[in-house]
């Protein structure tokens, strides 16, 4: 199988925030501390995925166990940004929901040669509704300009890159059924999407506010 160009851009994108985490490690509040290390963990993902593909060995066990730890630590971080008790709750919730449908989904259902559609698409539905809450309050309670927060770019990101996600996973049976041509464009765009949300998590390393 050859992987398209635009697929390993997107994918070496993801040293852009893992160099920028570590670049600004020594002036990071702990939210960002915990989100470079995510960023880091990302990187180390996409080079374990490619040494197995390259072997051979299906990597798909690391994909569905990914999107659990995106999942947790994109909500820890909002809770930690925000001073909300109901949001904070809600988050928490958030997470405890989806540990267990992970959970029960591995347990039962999942097969470790087989991507997770089910529970990929619950992740993407949480982080899309979370990222929407955070930004909505930040929009509405901030006194300066959004851009100069860490949290606006990091759910900003999160927002694009979780909607190209489900959009194709909502649709992509219509898709197929158009063509191999229609799905691969779909999937170019989706992985603009992630070089841009790449950008988006670098920029946040560099605002004086989280």
């Amino acid at each position: 199988m050859n992987i398209p160009v635009f697929a390993h851009v997107a994918a070496a994108s993801s040293m852009l925030p893992a160099a920028a985490g570590l670049w600004y490690w020594k002036s990071l509040s702990r939210p960002l501390k915990v989100f470079a290390l995510f960023c880091i963990y990302a990187l180390l993902h996409v080079i374990a995925e490619f040494i197995l593909g390259r072997f051979g060995i299906s990597n798909l066990f690391l994909i569905n166990f990914y999107h659990w730890v995106e999942l947790v630590c994109v909500l820890w971080i909002y809770r930690a940004w925000t001073s909300n008790i109901r949001m904070k709750d809600a988050f928490q919730y958030f997470a405890i929901f989806y540990t267990l449908v992970w959970i029960l989904n591995k347990v039962y259902f999942e097969d470790p040669f087989h991507f997770s559609e089910i529970t990929l698409s619950i992740s993407m539905l949480v982080e899309l509704i979370a990222s929407v809450m955070v930004l909505n309050a930040l929009v509405r309670n901030t006194t300066i300009a959004v851009a100069r927060h860490s949290i606006f770019w990091i759910a900003s990101g999160v927002l694009l890159c979780c909607s190209g996600t489900i959009i194709i996973l909502a649709i992509s049976n219509t898709i197929m059924s158009l063509g191999q041509d229609y799905f691969d464009i779909m999937w170019h765009i989706n992985w603009g999407f992630t070089i841009i949300s790449n950008f988006m998590y670098a920029r946040s390393f560099l605002c004086k506010i989280f």
